[in-house]
């Protein structure tokens, strides 16, 4: 096993290539190009997971490629949104999670936009086979409908 500065090296000198491109999906030409909302199911239970929502249909990403982060935007929220996203891989009704990742949001309002960071992933997630791609939402907060429209970030020829 490589030691941990020869493997950095490595990585590095990978991603000083051309070969790697990032895109956001779904995209102009897809479905929901605008994006996908996940949704709470407005109870005032926190904790709970919603339904699963596709964002990426089989067969339409390329293969292999690396899923690298989410893009979220449109909180549904009068006070900041604090939930965590699961984005999942598998058919419908036989999803398996892949990574949860905790979400912050601030609704746009006339005095400014809303605020919610890109969330990028520590480690790229290779997926093989075009899978379907979909998110559900987990509120954190008390009674209301909550959520955002997401995008996911896939990267292609990272070549490993």
């Amino acid at each position: 096993m490589a030691d941990l500065q020869q493997l950095k090296a490595l990585w590095q000198a990978h991603l000083g290539s051309t070969n790697q491109k990032y895109n956001v999906t779904p995209g102009a030409t897809a479905l929901g190009a605008t994006g996908v909302q996940a949704i709470s199911d407005g109870a005032a239970i926190t904790q709970v997971w919603s339904a699963y929502v596709t964002v990426i249909a089989a067969a339409t990403i390329p293969d292999p490629c690396w899923l690298v982060g989410a893009i979220f935007w449109l909180a549904i929220t009068d006070a900041p949104l604090n939930c965590d996203f699961a984005i999942a891989t598998g058919t419908a009704g036989s999803e398996t999670d892949l990574v949860e990742l905790p979400v912050v949001a601030y609704v746009p309002s006339a005095v400014g936009m809303g605020v919610v960071p890109s969330v990028y992933l520590p480690f790229p997630i290779k997926l093989l086979g075009q899978p379907r791609l979909s998110v559900r939402i987990r509120k954190l907060s008390g009674a209301g409908v909550q959520g955002m429209t997401c995008k996911l970030i896939i990267m292609t020829g990272l070549g490993i």
